[in-house]
């Protein structure tokens, strides 16, 4: 995946379970963004900085079991963070959805009409972010939290990082102006020291070292707790620790981590955030609320955090509608509507939610931060093949597998199975509560209470695969019946998967060692093998007919069976290999159906084609079909020869040739010579025998390869569109070419210049294209016929819109009742309105489109009574972003 880095967020402190759930989506990979639909308004905002993806999600309330709560539906937010360090959300379609956080952005994106009218500006056309105009629309925008929506622009990429060394981290502890106590200097080391250690062994230390370099303390006026609060904070810490670039340094400058820490009373909606990058060779940014406590929640917390600097998604839980517990992946959703996936419900994991038990006494978690799933080591690359062997199987394979404990840091740790028939990945791991993972709380604390609506947990088996999209993590819980479910399968207990072709059962279990059982069923034998069988003899009353299997049957079949047809009914008695045609069989098809039989293979029939019936005995018999010699080019000579063994011997022949399967007028001698309309079509001959008191017979050509050739005509695209930045430029292939290209491609280039990624058949104009000329090149193509290329003439120089200026409303004239007629006008300041301006009008009843009504003029009906009629005026202009306005909603309601 691209680097750079997605924002995940995790839940606050609950009162006795505390669930610290991150938020993550899609890892964004930058594209070129295409035209929007239409703008609710021509005001838009030019917007250049950097991308930062947020995911934000609902948290759990005090009163919510937090694995309940994770079923909350994640919100997808992107952000530009500008060079003043402001930032400005976003919204669209025409942000990809693998578009990266930390790429560079250069979009026109327009606000609202509520927040346009929030921040009391009258404007068109495109204004720039630190204009006067610009900044109150972005202002209306944070404050009623109403994106602007992306219309045009452009997302560059993001570089990927190399490979990771040791990593450095830099810690603000910060306050916000109250008396809550910061976290301590030793406390702060202590629990960077402990998720540095996590992470050196969990890398088999691929990640040697995690390293505190300086904690600084400063008073913010940032705030807390809010997703735009924490950008500033991380801004604002970037820059306290040298880095003029802000966050931005961190997203990209491999291995160094920036750690912001608030209070715990910032944790309102969250207590963690960070950024996600490409792998253990990234560094990142994170914030997080620490509360204090043993310090297992921070621990967590931290190591969560610098997870997602590292790559990984959430630890989560497939959940099914009993009986159902194994869903097909189908690419960012399931298959099936009966399963859902439980965010950060894996309590077995790092990258799940933490969670903190109060026994009465003390509020206490894992004693240690628990291993790393065996799914995400794999993704990593964390554990060998030797550690994780990769199983697969083509015939049935039954086999006894050990493995140690997650938390062991050598021998056999996972499996990684291929299922046989779905090809999914699933991978076993065995939890046995031992080294890093004794006193997790998932072996403490087995049993939740019932209404918390959590899976049962404990040591034993897991199965795990990739969730929807393939970033996440999915445990796959043993579901014993529709309300007992357990997140690890225990001895005697058995997961077969979705396809029935792996089943996977633990066998035993021991303080060091899980025994497992993989039987592995691959789909049943089955011949292979597509070509029919042929008929060798020729068709006709009398003589005899031979059947032959197919050439690529697999494998060899050690029975065959026959079936002789007469137009596809079955011939009594005909069921060996050969078959004598009987005066029955003249003028209809013959063909035979052939039947292999192998041991463990169910038996498989092919039947032979034909397009040649079966002619008596006065008939001409022969089979073999004219052959076609030249060269299939336009321009060239083609000859036909009729074909050999035809009895008795023609006297004549004639002859048609066709173009694919309409005959051509005219090529009715043994030779023709290809046109240009043959270019990409196969050209074929017919040749008819001919002789006195003998019935005359037809054969075709066997198909053959197309005729070539090169396209012929004017070359020369043309461009619509208005050469004016936001509008969109349509490349209109020349209509001269012969033959008719199937499909066109297509480079616009910017003076004389290809433009990356401009490869459509339109064309945003972009902030780039302004002061240049734009052209297109248009090639042709179609099977069989060499393309050809033709560029278009340049556009006018690339301009931006201009504006149409005054502020006045649109006025109505006219008796408001039933049956008179009113009529609109733009706004009496509006500018210019010279010869060039048109207008467009769409009428309203109250506030609802009236249908139909589109004219300057409307005629009131009885729909009308006790209605405000009001219209809508758009000034339309070459050069000129369209301006429109509404008349006002206080005028007289319609009477009858």
């Amino acid at each position: 995946m691209s680097s750079g880095g997605i924002i995940s967020m995790r839940s606050f402190r609950i009162p006795v379970l505390t669930a610290t759930v991150a938020l993550l989506g899609g890892l964004l990979a930058p594209v070129q963004a295409a035209v929007a639909d239409d703008p609710a308004s021509d005001a838009a905002v030019h917007l250049v900085g950097t991308l930062v993806v947020i995911q934000a999600e609902e948290s759990p309330t005090p009163v919510t079991p937090p694995q309940a709560a994770t079923g909350a539906a994640a919100t997808l937010g992107a952000h530009v963070i500008l060079a003043d360090g402001a930032s400005v959300p976003i919204e669209g379609g025409l942000i990809p959805a693998d578009a990266a956080s930390g790429a560079p952005v250069d979009v026109v994106a327009a606000p609202s009409a509520e927040v346009l009218a929030d921040a009391g500006v009258v404007a068109s056309g495109t204004v720039a972010a630190d204009s006067a105009e610009g900044q109150l629309i972005v202002e209306a925008a944070v404050v009623a939290d109403d994106p602007l929506t992306v219309v045009a622009g452009e997302i560059g990429d993001v570089d990927t990082q190399a490979a990771a060394t040791a990593h450095t981290i830099d810690v603000a502890v910060v306050s916000d102006g109250s008396t809550e106590p910061s976290a301590s200097t030793d406390y702060v080391t202590s629990v960077v020291a402990k998720a540095g250690a996590f992470w050196t062994e969990q890398s088999a230390s691929l990640v040697p070292a995690i390293t505190l370099t300086t904690i600084k303390r400063y008073s913010s006026t940032k705030g807390c707790g809010t997703e735009d609060s924490t950008l500033a904070l991380w801004d604002e810490a970037a820059k306290k620790f040298g880095h003029a670039g802000g966050m931005d340094d961190y997203l990209v400058a491999g291995t160094k981590h920036l750690v912001v820490i608030s209070p715990a009373s910032c944790a309102r909606t969250f207590n963690g955030l960070g950024s996600v990058g490409d792998g253990i060779g990234n560094g990142g940014v994170v914030w997080a609320a620490f509360d204090g406590g043993d310090g297992s929640g921070d621990e967590l917390t931290l190591a969560h955090e610098i997870g997602h600097n590292f790559s990984l998604d959430h630890a989560n839980v497939q959940q099914c509608t009993y009986p159902e517990s194994d869903a097909k992946v189908v690419g960012a959703s399931y298959g099936s509507s009966s399963c859902v996936e439980n965010p950060y419900a894996d309590l077995y994991d790092v990258m799940g939610m933490s969670f903190v038990v109060n026994d009465g006494t003390r509020v206490h978690g894992n004693d240690n931060t628990p291993a790393l799933n065996a799914i995400s080591k794999v993704r990593l690359g964390l554990i060998s093949a030797a550690d994780a062997p990769v199983l697969t199987a083509t015939v049935p394979t039954t086999a006894d597998y050990t493995l140690n404990g997650a938390s062991a840091q050598s021998g056999r740790r996972a499996l990684n199975i291929v299922d046989p028939i779905s090809k999914e990945r699933y991978v076993v791991e065995y939890r046995n509560a031992q080294g890093r993972d004794a006193g997790a709380l998932y072996a403490r604390f087995v049993n939740p209470p019932a209404g918390w609506n959590m899976s049962s947990m404990g040591p034993g088996v897991r199965i795990l695969k990739a969730g929807p999209g393939g970033t996440s993590s999915v445990v796959i819980p043993d579901a014993v019946s529709a309300t007992s479910r357990r997140l690890a399968f225990v001895a005697g207990h058995s997961f077969t998967s979705r396809t029935g072709g792996l089943k996977i059962t633990v066998s035993s279990l021991t303080t060091s060692v899980a025994t497992v059982t993989v039987v592995i069923t691959p789909p049943a034998l089955a011949f292979a093998g597509t070509k029919p069988p042929t008929i060798v003899g020729n068709r006709q009353v009398g003589l005899t007919l031979t059947a032959t299997s197919g050439s690529d049957w697999t494998p060899t079949p050690t029975t065959l069976a026959y079936k002789w047809m007469r137009n596809g009914a079955a011939i009594s008695g005909a069921t060996s290999v050969s078959y004598t045609p009987v005066a029955a069989d003249a003028g209809t098809f013959t063909t035979v159906a052939v039947t292999a039989a192998r041991t463990d293979y169910p038996n498989k029939t092919w039947t032979s084609t034909t397009t040649i019936k079966t002619v008596a005995d006065t008939a001409f018999a022969g089979e073999k079909l004219p052959i076609v010699t030249g060269t299939r080019a336009a321009g060239k000579t083609l000859t036909v020869a009729p074909g050999d063994g035809w009895t008795p011997t023609p006297t004549s022949y004639t002859y048609q040739w066709y173009r694919g399967s309409a005959a051509i007028a005219g090529a009715t001698e043994s030779s023709y010579t290809q046109r240009p309309d043959d270019i990409g079509a196969i050209v074929t001959a017919s040749v008819t025998a001919v002789k006195a008191g003998i019935t005359s017979r037809s054969y075709r050509s066997a198909t053959a390869a197309t005729t070539t050739g090169a396209f012929s005509g004017s070359a020369v695209p043309t461009i619509v569109g208005e050469p004016f930045v936001t509008r969109t430029l349509t490349a209109k292939p020349s209509a001269a070419w012969v033959p008719a290209p199937t499909s066109y491609g297509y480079q616009w280039y910017r003076n004389g210049t290809a433009i990356a990624k401009a490869t459509a058949r339109t064309h945003v104009v972009v902030i780039a294209d302004k002061g240049a000329k734009l052209s297109v090149r248009v090639t042709a193509m179609k099977t069989g016929v060499t393309s050809r290329a033709g560029v278009s003439a340049a556009t006018a120089t690339i301009a931006s819109l201009k504006s149409f200026t005054g502020t006045a409303l649109p006025t109505i004239s006219g008796t408001r009742k039933v049956g008179s007629t009113l009529t609109a006008k733009a706004g009496s300041n509006w500018a210019p309105t010279t010869t060039g301006t048109t207008y467009k009008y769409a009428w309203y009843r109250g506030t609802t489109t009236i249908s139909g009504a589109t004219a300057k003029t409307y005629k009131q009906v009885a729909a009308d009574a006790g209605a405000v009629v009001r219209v809508k005026v758009t000034a339309v202009r070459y050069g000129y972003a369209s301006k429109s306005g509404t008349s006002t909603s206080t005028a007289a309601k319609t009477v009858k």
